[in-house]
């Protein structure tokens, strides 16, 4: 072939320097994709991540809630009104049975209940049950779609329907 044909056919090598500069160009594009690409996928890692552990944490909610629906609805003792279950803790407590009197509190709190009477006298007793007993039920109000009911003096009261309907005492 003639070499003039060959030169026109063949394109000239660019120079050494521009070869250079495009390869550095094409390296640094591809290493921001690279980063980009990275960012993104530890992001939608973390993202899982997080809606795996609120799932799991709703679960267990879930599980907390069901467990103690299940354990409110075995519990019988209360009454159907608040001051049934005010009456009965107060007979209770007259009768010196701490331990039916404990059992008139939700359940996260009778074993607290309980122990509180190991340190009471026979008139310290005996004096808070007459105190009890001058309280005016009529004078509280029921909250939260009648669902609890609270007596704020001459003494503080709180109460909580059970889903099983017997009223428990929350604190006193």
């Amino acid at each position: 072939m003639n070499p003039e044909i060959q030169k026109i056919l063949q394109p000239e090598p660019l120079p050494s320097r521009s070869t250079k500069a495009v390869k550095t160009f094409v390296v640094f594009i591809f290493i921001i994709i690279v980063v980009i690409l990275a960012i993104f996928l530890l992001a939608e890692y973390d993202r899982r991540q997080n809606a795996k552990a609120v799932d799991q944490l709703n679960q267990t909610i879930l599980d907390i809630q069901k467990a103690d629906y299940e354990e409110a609805m075995k519990d019988t003792y209360g009454g159907k009104t608040p001051q049934e279950t005010l009456s009965l803790y107060i007979a209770a407590v007259e009768g010196g049975d701490y331990t039916l009197a404990s059992k008139y509190f939700i359940g996260t709190r009778q074993q607290k209940e309980l122990e509180s009477w190991k340190n009471i006298g026979k008139d310290d007793a005996t004096r808070y049950i007459n105190n009890l007993k001058i309280l005016s039920i009529s004078v509280g109000e029921y909250y939260e779609n009648n669902k609890r009911f609270q007596i704020q003096k001459p003494i503080y009261i709180d109460f909580k329907q059970y889903p099983n309907g017997i009223w428990k005492i929350i604190e006193i």
